[in-house]
């Protein structure tokens, strides 16, 4: 019987290689039931091979793998896909082009009033009612993307996997589609993975982030705490613009060429030299008398706001200008820095 003490998805010690390649170097990750995780990592990082390993498309060479306390890998025991009961949305859809859209969320479904009633249910969930007899040719991308989602929901799986299923999206209408396919899965409580090299789609869809690099999940946290607080620069990297600076690190604060700056954790040990990161949003203007200068020498027009790069002592910083009247390329500005700033490890 599961123990409903234990997280829902437990990755323990796994690794998985390709030849002399070693994909995943020891992976742990738990996951809890009715949450939606987000793998967000560059190509190569190895979040769509330990999406594989739990889908059960292949095997680790060492560790296991247990959903809702079951062993589904690892150990000497294998369970096949079609038995570890999980939805899985490929990058591309994968609809049947044959079939309308009822036909293709019911496929594999036993026929009958139930399947009828589950069919209504998802696609009032996933936003397709009024749509179900149309053929895949006739739906937008983003309408064959909910398809996909329905299909893989109609069975009520365990654990839903979705592997970077917007890519073929333009931009904006993909983190629109990751919003939306959130809720739809918040609606219908279901348990579901996301893979993605997109941060804003994974911080719009996801309760938690593993963030991955190099073949290890460098950090596992809320989507607010991850882009606040990086655990080191490759994650403040993944997750959005950020701007590294050497510093002197004592009682509190990081003494920069941008002046004096409250660390976000004061540390209590004795004075150091480190690099501290900020976010391009920190940076504002400041009041006369305060901050310090620096020269605009580029400014990048973007419709509600401008672009600005400031030089401020031979450090070039990025500065958006929202409040007109806009100060003008080579003008002598005050900047000046909002918050607090982390300490990366090295």
């Amino acid at each position: 019987m599961p123990d409903h003490n234990l997280p829902y998805l437990q990755v323990s010690a796994v690794r998985k290689s390709y030849g002399d390649s070693e994909v995943l170097r020891g992976i742990d990750l738990e996951m809890e039931q009715g949450s939606i995780l987000a793998l967000l990592g560059s190509s190569g990082s190895g979040k769509t091979t330990l999406l594989r390993l739990i889908a059960g498309f292949t095997e680790p060479e060492t560790g296991t793998i247990k959903i809702d306390g079951r062993l589904v890998a690892g150990a000497g025991s294998s369970i096949p896909p079609e038995r570890r009961h999980i939805g899985y949305v490929p990058q591309e859809g994968a609809l049947f082009p044959h079939l309308n859209v009822a036909k293709n969320i019911t496929f594999g479904l036993k026929p009958g009033p139930q399947s009828k009633a589950r069919l209504d249910e998802v696609l009032h969930i996933t936003g397709l009612s009024g749509l179900e007899d149309r053929f895949p040719h006739q739906l937008s991308g983003g309408q064959q993307q909910r398809t996909a989602l329905a299909r893989a929901l109609a069975p009520r799986p365990s654990l839903i996997l979705l592997d970077e299923p917007f890519n073929a999206l333009d931009l904006d209408l993909r983190r629109a589609m990751a919003s939306e396919v959130a809720s739809a899965l918040r609606s219908a409580r279901a348990t579901a993975i996301l893979v993605t090299h997109d941060p804003l789609e994974a911080f719009s869809s996801a309760d938690r982030i593993a963030a991955m690099t190099h073949g290890l999940i460098a950090q596992l946290d809320a989507p607010s705490k991850l882009y606040q607080a990086p655990i080191n620069a490759d994650v403040a990297r993944l997750t959005g613009t950020a701007l590294f600076l050497d510093a002197d690190i004592a009682q509190g604060y990081a003494t920069t060429r941008l002046g004096r700056i409250a660390l976000q954790s004061p540390s209590h040990s004795d004075p150091q030299q480190a690099q501290i990161m900020l976010r391009p949003e920190q940076f504002v203007l400041a009041e006369p008398g305060t901050g310090v200068p620096g020269t605009i020498f580029h400014m990048i027009f973007n419709g509600d706001h401008y672009l600005a790069s400031v030089d401020v002592g031979g450090v070039i910083i990025p500065l958006l200008l929202r409040e007109a009247p806009f100060p003008k390329q080579g003008s002598e500005i005050l900047v000046t820095v909002a918050g607090s700033c982390v300490v990366m490890k090295s």
